[in-house]
């Protein structure tokens, strides 16, 4: 591969590039059968969408199986260690760099499995009726670049491609964040503990008690020693480790890296059953924020414009706009014209929607 270089046409963020490629670990998903791993799976979408052979989808991601192999077996180190070492309610309480770094830290080097790919890709058997002689894998990566918007997840998905290609230089700069991360989660897990024992106690009995309001009513707003907050129960009760992702991996008044570790920990759970991750990948984002949780409160006395719930909330118009996009692509609130002015509401359906997950993950 000396020499060569691979540019995406639509390359995503590297820290989502991270997170999508443990999704390949997760087995059966939407839209698979049962059993069915999910090279299977992309290669039978690689079948149906160019008119491609079977036999020539699947010498494409050959590759692939020996990746998807390392990835689910570093998980499984991962969750062994995490069980022996950090126990915590629903075993969920883990740092979220070691999680990351054992599922990626592959017995096979960056160069053999770019040698894969590659041989693999430029052996391809010509001569394969009704279908292109050979795929070269500059062409087969622009393919994989080229999925229209609702295939979104699968190109993130099969990514790792381009992961490999780059990927020290990635690698290096994701682990600076991770092991920042990791040194304050370790400064603050002694503190959290007892406090998410207890988080999860009241929001269970809140929500059992309250139903749909224990959403917005639920207990109040938990605080360290330090004075750092732990956001809300309610809405974030289907993940012990994103409630105290804020709290412990943020320093204050600076930014977390919320987005890596919040899909990381998302699929881990979705691994072990505990709730959807597609039904669920939107609104995490939407509602990790207690400024958004905030907002959620306010609608819920009725329509208002970004003005007035910046009036509320006490937050900027500009945030309020910024969080309203949020929210309204997570389908948790509605909006409509009236003039010159947006009217948002609170979208009952997409918010009942969090709470029979949210009762799931209670196994209620």
């Amino acid at each position: 591969m000396a020499g060569k270089e691979f540019k995406l046409i639509r390359e995503p963020d590297a820290l989502y590039e991270v997170t999508y490629i443990l999704d390949a670990a997760l087995g059966p998903g939407e839209g698979r059968e049962p059993h069915s791993s999910g090279i299977e799976f992309a290669a039978g979408h690689y079948e149906r969408r160019f008119g491609l052979s079977r036999a020539v989808c699947e010498k494409w991601f050959t590759p692939l199986r020996e990746i998807e192999r390392h990835v689910t077996d570093g998980l499984a180190l991962s969750e062994e260690v995490l069980r022996r070492d950090y126990r915590a309610p629903n075993e969920a309480l883990s740092p979220p760099s070691a999680l990351v770094r054992h599922a990626m830290r592959y017995d096979l080097s960056v160069e053999k499995l770019a040698a894969l790919i590659y041989n693999e890709a430029a052996s391809i058997a010509p001569g394969d009726e009704g279908n292109r002689d050979e795929l070269s894998l500059e062409e087969f990566v622009r393919l994989m670049s080229g999925l229209d918007e609702h295939e979104a997840p699968l190109y993130h998905r099969w990514n790792m491609l381009d992961l490999c290609v780059n990927w020290e230089r990635r690698f290096a700069e994701i682990s600076s964040v991770l092991r920042r991360g990791e040194e304050l989660y370790m400064e603050k897990v002694s503190l959290a503990e007892p406090l998410i024992g207890e988080w999860y106690g009241r929001t269970k009995e809140a929500l059992d008690d309250g139903g749909l309001d224990a959403l917005f009513d639920g207990p109040l707003d938990l605080t360290l020693p330090d004075g750092l907050y732990i956001v809300r129960p309610g809405l974030e009760c289907f993940a012990s480790t994103s409630i105290i992702l804020d709290s412990l991996l943020t320093d204050p008044g600076g930014k977390g890296p919320w987005e890596l570790i919040s899909g990381v920990l998302t699929q881990s759970l979705a691994r072990t059953g505990a709730f959807s991750m597609l039904r669920f990948q939107d609104s995490l984002k939407a509602v990790a924020d207690k400024k958004r949780l905030d907002i959620l409160a306010a609608l819920r006395e009725g329509p208002r414009s970004a003005g007035e719930l910046a009036s509320i909330t006490g937050l900027s118009a500009a945030t309020v706009t910024h969080h309203m996009q949020i929210l309204f692509n997570a389908g948790l609130v509605g909006l409509e014209l009236r003039g010159a002015r947006s009217i948002y509401s609170l979208n009952r359906g997409g918010v009942e929607l969090l709470e029979s997950d949210l009762r799931e993950f209670f196994g209620q």
